[in-house]
């Protein structure tokens, strides 16, 4: 379930917030590690260029790529002897809300009802302190509220309530001696160059709980960390050290949501089956909370993350490097042996009804009883017990990057290496938690870990002919090497045939994801009104998310309005097609103080 999700955000969702010119910029190498604004769909859209009163001051001539921080309120944290702002203290207050509506509503022929409306708001507040010239506090809390409406054909339908207060950033922004910078705290880690979720994502563990098209700040979780940094003067390159101590795992879904892994409208086959007819709803919550549960690591030195970077600039070309080692957010399932065999099963004929099943093979009936008392007794206790873990694993990681600009293009490179030597054979899979150099972790149909090399690459082209108009396209391809002839979840179940033999398009021995993102974008009437329109496709799975949106700004953006829509298609097995009934038709309201 994991897995899927992280596939499908891999591919940056379409989006709003479009990096700088490449022209009329200049880069910002200050303190904040945030991820730059990204191309993504943006609920919360930012101001028009040339329009922040709040960015900060140019560092020197050099052409920008993009990178944007948080702002800085008019104080350079880059110039060699930084000043205090006449109000050291400084507030920024984001209030937003977005109403959608389903396009497609179909009655629900099994579990929940579809959520027919939904309105998703989100409150924030940003308090940055410099306490002296050497020190800044950061904080960011922010409180989301979404309440959705079952379709009102339904009888007994109801309104559903759900609120998230967080806390996004409590950071110390030190100047440890000339050279040397420490972040310390709650913060964002991202060192990519390409918008969406980079391959450079390492750190940050991706929040799957509100679906597509979200704010791109709401599609991670930050981590507790400690980021140095080192930066001779006058020099071009640094050199970034982070260690995050504590490990955080993703947010999904499982239940009480069309965007859930067991959304109303999903069919009963795919690599998990179909769990519905087995949650009592009297103790759904503690399903999800159980089946969402990781085995977190020890608060020991060894289970620590740690990762190390260079980066510079040479002949305008900017460039990094890095390695990691830590945990993958990719999980290793251990499931109850009856548990794992149902969901094979399932899987393998899920798209007819379990009675089905049982027709054409009642030698599983004393198997299913056993794995259906497991599940009684699981459902009494309100915990699912040792019927299944999730456990993160450690793994290396080394990843390259570059990017340039060739006059009115931007080009960025990345990739990203996770080697797979040293398979660990244990029979357990608890006991290879600890283990390194396994590679990531897939899952065959039977749910059994599959531990390989993976090479996750992203080429991203920007062409921005004016300040008004911008396009970009972007490929990434996540390949999965010298895969076994089992077919893996969720990445060979497109090309199955009638009778279950794999037939991989182009790749016989390693398994590929291949995203295309499109986007376009266009400013008019001074920029008061934004157009922008995006597709998402996964070309051998044959599924798309199609975006679109009008903006609309007064009060130099300080209050916006928008218009939207989002359609998916696809084969009801694929990443958007299984989501094909939340297309939906979106209005917007934000205001910034």
């Amino acid at each position: 379930m994991l897995l899927s999700c992280l596939l499908i955000f891999a591919a940056p969702p379409p989006g709003d917030g479009s990096p700088p010119s490449p022209s009329t910029e200049t880069p910002q190498e200050g303190l904040e590690t945030a991820p730059k604004a990204s191309t993504v769909l943006d609920f919360n859209e930012t101001q028009p260029e040339g329009k922040d009163p709040e960015s900060d001051p140019p560092e020197d001539e050099e052409i920008s790529f993009g990178d944007d921080g948080d702002d800085d309120f008019g104080t350079s944290e880059n110039e060699e002897n930084p000043t205090i702002s006449v109000n050291p203290t400084q507030i920024k207050l984001t209030a937003s809300t977005q109403f959608s509506l389903d396009l497609v509503h179909e009655p629900p022929t099994r579990g929940p009802a579809e959520q027919y409306a939904e309105l998703y708001s989100a409150f924030r507040a940003e308090i940055i302190h410099k306490l002296n010239a050497a020190q800044t506090y950061r904080i960011k809390v922010k409180n989301r509220i979404l309440v959705s409406r079952e379709h009102p054909s339904i009888e007994g339908a109801e309104i559903h309530g759900k609120i998230l207060p967080e806390l996004d950033q409590l950071r110390l922004d030190a100047t440890l001696w000339p050279d040397l910078t420490a972040l310390v705290g709650l913060q964002r880690v991202n060192w990519g160059f390409v918008d969406g979720q980079s391959p450079a994502s390492i750190f940050e563990p991706p929040d799957l709980r509100f679906g597509f098209g979200g704010d791109p700040a709401d599609s991670t979780l930050p981590v507790s960390a400690v980021v140095l940094r080192y930066q001779p003067e006058g020099w071009r390159q640094k050199l970034e050290f982070a260690w995050n101590p504590l490990f955080r795992p993703p947010e999904l879904l499982l239940f009480g949501s069309d965007w859930a892994m067991q959304s109303p409208n999903q069919p009963p086959g795919g690599p998990l089956g179909d769990l519905s007819w087995a949650v009592d709803p009297s103790v759904a919550h503690k399903w999800q909370t159980n089946l969402t549960y990781f085995q977190l690591p020890e608060l020991k030195v060894q289970d620590h993350s740690l990762a190390l970077r260079a980066s510079g600039r040479i002949k305008g070309i900017e460039w990094g490097t890095f390695g990691f080692y830590g945990f993958d957010l990719f999980p290793v399932l251990d499931l109850d042996e009856d548990l794992a065999w149902l969901l094979a099963s399932m899987s393998l004929f899920g798209r007819a009804p379990l009675a089905d099943l049982i027709a054409q093979r009642p030698e599983i009936i004393p198997q299913l009883e056993a794995i259906t008392a497991k599940i009684s007794d699981a459902q009494r206790e309100g915990s699912l017990g040792d019927l299944i873990k999730a456990t993160p694993h450690r793994l290396f990681q080394i990843g390259a990057q570059f990017r340039d600009v060739i006059g009115p293009f931007v080009f960025a490179v990345e990739s990203t290496w996770t080697p797979g030597f040293n398979p660990c054979e244990a029979e357990s899979v608890s006991d290879c938690r600890d283990h390194f150099g396994g590679g990531r972790s897939l899952f065959d149909l039977r749910m059994a870990p599959v531990r390989r090399p993976t090479l996750y690459s992203a080429l991203q082209l920007e062409w921005q002919r004016n300040e008004a108009n911008q396009i970009i396209l972007m490929v990434t391809d996540f390949m999965v090497a010298d895969v076994p002839e089992t077919p893996l979840a969720f990445l060979d179940s497109a090309f199955l045939d009638a009778t279950g033999q794999l037939n991989r398009p182009f790749d016989k021995n390693n398994a590929h994801l291949l995203t295309v993102t499109g986007v376009w974008r266009s400013r008019h009437l001074d920029d008061r009104l934004e157009i922008l329109g995006s597709i998402v496709s996964h070309p051998m799975q044959g599924d798309y998310l199609a975006f679109g949106k009008a903006i609309w700004r007064l009060d130099d953006g300080r209050l916006q309005f928008s218009l939207g829509a989002d359609i998916l298609g696809g084969e009801a097995g694929s990443m958007f097609g299984q989501f094909n009934h939340n297309d939906r038709l979106s209005f917007g309201i934000k205001a910034l103080q």
